[in-house]
């Protein structure tokens, strides 16, 4: 993937042969596909709040029945994003609200004023808002799929990978996102936490990663 190839470039640039590394939703799509490509730089992988295309993206993306305004219903939604960005732009406020609401696990005190207010000035800056729905597009998740499939599917991982989910959000499903993709696993349940762990409660995740 090319994102992959940049945050490796990046790496070069930097002179770092070995690394630690984490991704965070779309973020552990990246460095998953980092480890597959150069697995002797990658000590470590923990990845959070994501199931990479041909394991597991596609269940959390294709509409079902029983959805409702709680489900990934954007993931459908994002992959045109030249619709997404064109519905968005002008409610950028307004979209993040929903989606911090949504899915945090406190709703709005989960994230401050000031917080919200600085996400809002950034996507609403030219062309952020389509780079950030950019790789939801359903070209780029079908060739995302084959590269996974043609990689992982054959030869897992074999590095130390921790798979971290929400209490409020993917919670136990992180397990069956990841079991196939690496051969050294293990998984952890935020407590009081939704989709961003990190922001919700970080004194409980920054000691395991």
């Amino acid at each position: 993937m090319a994102s992959g190839m940049g945050t490796k470039s990046a790496l070069d640039f930097l002179n770092i042969t070995a690394a630690y590394v984490v991704g965070h939703d779309f973020g552990s799509g990246i460095s998953a596909a980092l480890a597959t490509m150069h697995p002797s730089l990658v000590r470590r992988l923990v990845v959070t709040e994501f199931a990479i295309p041909g394991f597991g993206f596609e269940a959390a993306h294709d509409p079902a029945p029983y959805w409702d305004h709680y489900a990934n219903w954007q993931l459908a939604f994002f992959s045109i994003p030249e619709a997404a960005t064109f519905f968005i732009s002008g409610r950028e406020k307004q979209m993040l609200e929903w989606f911090f609401f949504h899915g945090s696990y406190s709703g709005p005190t989960s994230f401050p004023e000031n917080i919200v207010n600085r996400y809002t000035s950034l996507i609403s800056k030219p062309g952020f808002l389509r780079a950030m729905v950019g790789p939801y597009d359903l070209q780029a998740i079908a060739a995302a799929a084959s590269f996974f499939q043609g990689t992982l599917g054959r030869q897992p991982l074999s590095m130390s990978t921790l798979a971290m989910g929400g209490e409020a959000s993917f919670g136990a499903s992180t397990r069956s996102f990841w079991a196939n993709v690496t051969t050294d696993l293990d998984v952890d349940v935020v407590p009081k936490a939704g989709h961003w762990i990190a922001d919700e409660n970080p004194t409980w995740v920054a000691p395991r990663v």
